[in-house]
């Protein structure tokens, strides 16, 4: 018969591998930040309920889950960037000084998007679901703070759907996204967020993996699902 002191052991190793969040599938790497956070927030003024908010994490959420095998599958299920719920026509600013280098493509940002390379940071910042792009030409130089565009909306240009800015970084050719957390300068958990919580999928298998606003894994477009859980909670 089993020592029952043994088996308490036992369950407490395991409890304490589990919360370690050792992942069953390989993700790529997340790219290491700077030792500064090199970005701003691409949106000007303090967070509230009356000027921008957050409303979707990066990474593993729970609706990103739901659609991974639709909105979200190219990104291996999971949500490749924040999203900042606002009015539409609000300004969007540069994170960092750089060279515009996408002007109106989907991205799966319609209606249109502006990307920016940082070529001093080897990375690309991305502003999608704009209404309306400031900067006018490729190849322009930024300024980091400078109005870039004007949000709009993922569903509808009359402002009634989800209206939102939706912000990436890239980098390996814009191949990657990484998660934007580590690299902008911002108390992040203080942010507005009126659904409150973290909104992250959990795997009942393995429940504390992902489960953090910052340690989220990088998105290599085209990819095989990271999120493809067998027991997933909650249930989708």
């Amino acid at each position: 018969m089993s020592d029952p002191a043994l088996l308490v052991c036992r369950r407490r190793v395991l409890a304490y591998v589990a919360g370690l969040g050792l992942a069953t599938v390989a993700p790529v790497t997340a790219r290491p930040a700077p030792a500064e956070q090199a970005l701003s927030l691409p949106v000007p003024g303090e967070s509230s309920p009356r000027t921008w908010w957050l409303d979707q994490w990066y990474g593993n959420t729970t609706f990103a889950y739901r659609m991974r095998r639709s909105i979200y599958n190219e990104g291996q299920g999971l949500h490749f960037g924040v999203d900042f719920g606002m009015a539409c026509g609000s300004e969007i600013i540069a994170a960092a000084d750089g060279v515009v280098r996408e002007i109106g493509g989907v991205r799966r940002a319609w209606p249109l998007h502006v990307s920016i390379d940082h070529p001093s940071l080897g990375i690309t910042t991305i502003y999608g679901h704009l209404s309306r792009s400031i900067v006018t030409h490729i190849g322009q130089r930024v300024q980091r703070g400078q109005v870039v565009g004007e949000s709009g909306d993922s569903v509808t240009y009359a402002c009634s759907g989800s209206p939102h800015l939706h912000f990436e970084i890239r980098y390996d050719a814009m191949r990657i996204s990484t998660n934007p957390l580590p690299w902008v300068a911002a108390d992040w958990p203080a942010i507005y967020a009126p659904r409150g919580g973290l909104p992250f999928q959990i795997d009942l298998s393995n429940p504390s993996r992902w489960q953090s606003i910052y340690d989220q894994p990088d998105v290599r477009f085209g990819g095989p699902y990271l999120n493809d859980f067998e027991q997933p909670w909650p249930p989708a």
